[in-house]
């Protein structure tokens, strides 16, 4: 049943002043309150709502968050049109509110006309526009539009086919841009394109007029960075996939970085000329040389040859906190390798003067051809979309497996491995060279993914001295196991021989944590009676308990 109900005034038709001589008189015009009158009484009588009471700098505010939380193109529109539909009054605050319909500006979806009205009814306000132009027949009609209001485009992200190209290039050609911070341009090869031209942008891009850009993002397309002078106010750079005849060197970057004092956001991603293809001396630059100045990177992202890498990383500056990727191919023993793991190394130590961080972390992962190399900061005042960390992925030349590579890796780990509080090992097998390493990590205090087949080998040598007559890992407290085979047959005994000869040394292991794996209660129980504290998510008990 309904709960109240709402009784509307009593709408009076209008007399129409034209009626058939035939027809009798219906009513007593006289008695009826003038149209007029009514309207100006309905008026009044919506004006005491509770919803019209609020004044219309809190209703503009209102429009505007309920418009920002919705998640979809189409939502805003169907919301902000309903906001203008409701009654006179609100009508004439969504109409003055230009930022409204700002966010109604859309040339992927609407028509012509649709973008035309939005555009004067936000004018001047700045837009952002984001335009596939592979996926619209109307490319040049739409460009042009888009061109026209180029002063007023904040963040413009554009998706242009290879065969539009030489349009865009004319149409951005000589265009002033003074509203543009963000701007993204991706060129679509068409399917099948073989020996095309690299698609370069001009010199002369916004006439050069682009004061306010700060974040660039160039896909399969480039521009000459150094005579591009509007680039020097960017504070992020991104270019993937640049082609070979315009990608600069490892070499050439560096002198480009020199223009762009302001940047602190680089990712280079197979747009680094490998150095075979343009031999140059890869020598380190001194800082100290007159005019010779890098920015401070804290986002770092390079996909290249481990060379052009290692080259690049032992010019710049790493700051304290930072978020360095480096994914290297053709990796080989050599002094590239050594100094991108002595980097590595750097940056844990550098964490050891923070006096918040107390946890210092490292993860050795491999598969296949690759090795991958992790440290992250842990702290409270980190950003959770963008850690502090140190990443590095290895990735051994074609036909060779991770474990010719692993001992030099190791061999370099053993400087920084004394100070390491927390390990974390996904390996394949227990690699030789991974013992020799375990036993300099003398401040360990947790193991981290530990399957089957590492406990398998690495629990009963952990059961021994070391040549000093120490104890293996005497600062070990807590392991993490994610393997359902850890606790059934022989690797369970392992275990518990393990823990039995822990707690004879004086050094038990307090903690274990089981993560996907079904546990007994039979040996959660068997392991507690070690002193042995079981957690984690223990699908097994809940699995015993129906």
């Amino acid at each position: 049943m309904p709960i109240a109900t709402f009784n509307s005034p009593v709408r009076f038709s209008t007399f129409s002043k034209r009626r058939s001589k035939l027809s009798p008189v219906i009513g007593y015009p006289d008695a009826l309150p003038h149209p007029q009158h009514h309207h100006q009484h309905q008026l009044a009588h919506n004006r005491r709502l509770p919803a019209l009471q609020l004044c219309s700098d809190v209703l503009e505010y209102i429009f505007l968050l309920a418009a920002e939380r919705e998640y979809t193109t189409d939502n805003p529109r169907r919301t902000i049109i309903s906001y203008s539909h409701i009654c006179h009054d609100w009508r004439a605050i969504v109409l003055s509110l230009k930022r409204l319909w700002s966010r109604l500006v859309d040339f992927e979806e609407a028509s012509c006309e649709w973008n035309l009205e939005m555009l004067r009814r936000s004018h001047p306000l700045p837009i952002r526009v984001s335009y596939n132009a592979t996926l619209a027949p109307r490319n040049a009609q739409v460009l042009k539009l888009q061109m026209d209001c180029l002063d007023r485009i904040r963040s413009y992200t554009l998706c242009c086919p290879d065969t539009d190209w030489d349009l865009l290039v004319a149409l951005l050609d000589s265009r002033p841009a003074p509203s543009l911070e963000k701007l993204s341009i991706t060129c679509c090869r068409s399917f099948g394109a073989i020996g095309s031209r690299p698609a370069l942008l001009p010199v002369s891009l916004f006439g050069g007029c682009a004061p306010n850009l700060r974040r660039l993002y160039l896909n399969e397309c480039g521009i000459d960075f150094r005579a591009a002078r509007f680039l020097r106010s960017l504070t992020s750079l991104q270019v993937v996939d640049l082609s070979y005849d315009i990608a600069p060197t490892a070499l050439e970057w560096l002198d480009i970085l020199q223009d762009m004092p302001k940047l602190t956001q680089l990712s280079l991603q197979g747009a680094i000329l490998p150095s075979q293809y343009r031999p140059q001396r890869l020598a380190r630059i001194n800082g100290d040389q007159d005019g010779y100045t890098v920015p401070i990177i804290t986002n770092l992202n390079l996909d290249g040859s481990l060379s052009d890498i290692a080259f690049v990383v032992d010019n710049l500056v790493m700051p304290p906190s930072c978020h360095w990727t480096l994914t290297c191919s053709d990796c080989i023993p050599g002094s590239s390798l050594d100094l991108l793991i002595d980097s590595l190394t750097k940056f844990i130590d550098d964490s050891t003067y923070i006096p918040a961080i107390s946890t210092r972390h490292l993860s050795i992962a491999a598969q296949t051809s690759n090795i991958f190399l992790t440290s992250e900061i842990a702290s409270p005042g980190s950003n959770k979309e963008a850690p502090v960390g140190f990443y590095i992925n290895l990735r051994t030349r074609s036909h060779t497996q991770w474990d010719t590579l692993f001992p030099i890796v190791a061999s370099g780990l053993s400087e920084i491995i004394p100070i390491i509080t927390s390990l974390e090992l996904a390996l394949p097998i227990a690699h030789p060279s991974l013992l020799p390493l375990l036993r300099r990590a003398s401040s360990l205090d947790m193991l981290m993914r530990l399957s089957g087949k590492l406990s398998k080998t690495l629990l009963p040598a952990f059961q021994s001295l070391t040549p000093t007559g120490g104890l293996l890992l005497p600062s070990l407290r807590s392991i993490v196991f994610t393997d359902d085979s850890l606790v059934w047959g022989e690797s369970y005994r392992n275990l518990l021989s393990f823990l039995r000869w822990r707690s004879q040394m004086g050094a038990p292991i307090q903690r274990v944590f089981f993560l996907r794996c079904f546990v007994l209660e039979a040996v959660v129980k068997e392991l507690n009676s070690l002193g042995v504290s079981v957690e984690g998510a223990l699908e097994g008990l809940r699995w015993q308990n129906l």
